[in-house]
């Protein structure tokens, strides 16, 4: 499915949930750039002259299109990080792209066209800018001294590409001269990234290792395009709930840092010795997660077993 049929049918589903929410916000000026700040697990934003333990790792956690880095989905990652792993240094990136708060005029059913557009456009400013984000975590790490190669990136949708950019910017010989140790995507964005070039887009050699849970086709790029990818495999429904689906793959990884169901600090999925694997070679394990979420994650520990 071509990139801009599938971007406007991502945002009518995003317009159709949020038509009843309060403070829905449309595109602003498309010239304005994005901003991004770093934020504490805490949500409190970092101070400029804030410093790292070099000697840790490093988590960053990178949320998605319009998913701010201070929402609870956001902040309830980045705690599990630090509860897993005290000493480390946890990192939240809130990356958006300035947008206005609509109107009770625009909020009407007559206006759904309009905010399907708005959200369509908003959707391929956020792609556009999705490089520029990644070599923006990629410049702070290098001016803090953070080692890439003790690194791990965990990002959700949009933010698991934007995880690829980092990474790649990372390498470059101007910044950090290498790419980061580990990317965690759940559900990487699959709208106007979908089987284009490797580096137009997460791959599997963006990092030392690249950890990928799938659990959309709509949402998400169903490819195998990480060293390691897990399919989620859901029952079967008449009417599945996507935005649901797509929300569980990054909550699946916040428990799994409580837990350790998915992902281990080595970059491998955890309860397995692959050790002796080659790392290059891509591999593909099937989850299947029932409702709720914590027997989801029972059922992808069993999956590594």
């Amino acid at each position: 499915m071509g990139c801009h049929i599938r971007a406007i049918l991502v945002a009518g589903a995003m317009a159709l949930a949020w038509a009843w929410m309060p403070h829905a916000a449309l595109p602003a000026d498309r010239d304005v750039p994005p901003t991004t700040r770093f934020l504490s697990p805490d949500g409190i934003p970092l101070p400029d002259d804030y410093r790292i333990d070099p000697t840790a790792w490093t988590f960053f956690v990178v949320p998605g299109f319009q998913d701010p880095g201070t929402s609870a989905p956001s902040l309830s990652q980045a705690d599990a990080i630090r509860q897993a792993y005290p000493e480390a240094n946890v990192i939240v990136v809130d990356w958006r792209v300035p947008a206005q708060v609509e109107t009770e005029g625009e909020r009407s059913g007559l206006a759904l066209f309009g905010q399907i557009w708005g959200l369509y456009q908003e959707y391929q400013r956020a792609v556009g800018v999705s490089k520029q984000v990644g070599r923006r975590i990629a410049e702070w790490m290098k001016a803090r001294g953070v080692a890439p190669r003790r690194t791990v990136i965990c990002g959700h949708s949009l933010g698991g590409q934007i995880a690829a950019f980092a990474s790649n910017a990372c390498a470059r010989s101007e910044l950090c001269n290498e790419p980061v140790g580990i990317v965690v995507a759940t559900d990487p964005a699959g709208p106007c990234f979908e089987l284009k070039p490797p580096e137009e887009r997460l791959d599997k050699t963006d990092a030392g290792q690249v950890i990928v849970v799938h659990t959309t086709r709509v949402f998400g790029d169903e490819n195998p395009i990480g060293t390691w990818d897990v399919y989620v495999s859901w029952p079967e429904t008449k009417q599945p709930d996507y935005v649901w689906q797509h929300s569980q793959a990054r909550e699946m990884v916040t428990a799994s840092f409580v837990g350790s169901y998915v992902i281990d600090i080595d970059g491998s999925p955890a309860n397995a010795d692959f050790a002796d694997s080659d790392s290059s070679d891509a591999q593909s394990r099937v989850a299947q997660p029932e409702r709720p979420p914590n027997l989801a994650v029972a059922s992808t520990t069993t999956a590594y077993h």
